[in-house]
């Protein structure tokens, strides 16, 4: 089932983000924080510029997805959603990931914005997300580069 986060479930998202964090090889630009990801994450629940996700199986999250929408910079009266994150435990990725990509979209969508902009980790299954991404009709629209400083 996909439902709207609750405060229940923190503990689990963050552990999911720390899967992520380490999984796409963040380690040597940034540092993770428990207290600080669950602030975060606590702070973003509910809200109307936020949408945050879970993948429950038979009450257990097995994923996570969050955006956030605001006016774009280039037409204030139009909105546009920034995919925050996008998580499915690995054993849980088959079948788990694309209702919730889904249910994403749908509630950006709901919440007003006109556009959706996913990211792919380049060290995670680029290609693979590359695919599936232009398969449910995204398009490259640029690139991103990150360095410790």
């Amino acid at each position: 089932m996909i439902r709207e986060a609750e405060p229940r479930d923190l503990e689990r998202l963050v552990q999911m983000g720390r899967a992520f964090f380490h999984e796409a090889g963040w380690d040597d630009v940034s540092r993770w924080d428990d207290a600080g990801a669950r602030d975060a994450l606590g702070r973003m629940m509910g809200r109307d510029d936020c949408v945050m996700l879970v993948a429950d199986v038979q009450g257990f999250v097995v994923g996570m997805a969050a955006a956030v929408i605001c006016p774009t910079w280039f037409c204030p009266d139009e909105k546009t959603a920034q995919e925050w994150f996008w998580y499915v435990d690995p054993p849980a990725r088959c079948g788990v990931g694309g209702p919730l990509l889904a249910a994403l979209e749908t509630a950006v969508r709901d919440r007003g914005a006109s556009s959706f902009t996913m990211l792919a980790v380049a060290s995670l299954r680029a290609e693979t997300l590359d695919r599936l991404y232009r398969r449910r009709g995204y398009r490259p629209a640029e690139r991103t580069y990150i360095k410790r400083l």
